[in-house]
């Protein structure tokens, strides 16, 4: 007897701790379903979501590096906000669409960071490591939330461009990789009442991966790190 399933997919997915999690909580809820990791390379992604759309149990999946943005063509909805941000997390079997897609990247980053966003900063920054998918959604979240955006990647071209379509608006700046590995002697601020940010949304780190060059030094103790 088949169960209704959902999954993750990404090139690579075996450091994904989605199922751990979904599986909990489907066991938890007493929900019988299952929830999996799919290995999707580049060049097998049409053929993925084709197989899909036509398997009765299989209610969507997840998106991770490097599909968020390539899906896209390939499905005959793209909801809100994923239109606006340019990038897709979620696929959902869509009606007479054949296939839908949103993003909760951005409503997903926000939320644990919402008791300090509520507060009143003398400044805000936030450096983001990367120009994919998950950058494009958290640019697109903490654009109007009063922070100056450093977006570092290995086409500062590219960490421009994004910056002039989801934050057109602020001081911002764009800027290579290598510059976060590179000591620093600027006087930063470390007032009570600054909050600064560091976010990794490349590969970097993931397994097979090099970790990030980033020197930590800038960024006090006491300011927060995700």
């Amino acid at each position: 007897m088949t169960r209704p399933f959902a999954e993750v997919i990404g090139d690579p997915i075996a450091q994904s701790k989605s199922p751990k999690i979904h599986n909990f909580w489907l066991g938890k809820l007493g929900i019988d379903a299952d929830y999996r990791a799919c290995h999707v390379r580049p060049e097998g992604l049409a053929d993925y979501l084709a197989a899909r759309r036509e398997d009765p149990d299989w209610r969507g999946c997840n998106v991770t590096m490097p599909h968020k943005q390539a899906v896209m063509p390939l499905l005959g909805r793209i909801d809100l906000p994923a239109d606006a941000i340019g990038a897709v997390n979620t696929i959902l079997p869509g009606g007479e669409s054949g296939l839908a897609g949103t993003n909760t990247d951005a409503s997903g980053f926000l939320e644990p960071l919402s008791a300090e966003l509520a507060e009143t900063h003398y400044y805000r920054m936030a450096r983001i490591i990367g120009t994919g998918g998950a950058s494009r959604a958290i640019i697109a979240a903490l654009a109007d939330k009063g922070f100056t955006l450093v977006v570092a990647g290995r086409d500062p071209a590219k960490a421009r461009a994004l910056l002039d379509e989801l934050a057109p608006k602020g001081e911002h700046h764009a800027i290579h990789l290598s510059h976060f590995a590179d000591p620093t002697d600027f006087a930063f601020d470390d007032r009570e009442g600054c909050l600064d940010l560091v976010i990794n949304a490349s590969s970097l780190g993931m397994a097979g991966q090099p970790p990030p060059a980033l020197r930590l030094e800038p960024c006090p103790a006491r300011k927060h790190r995700l």
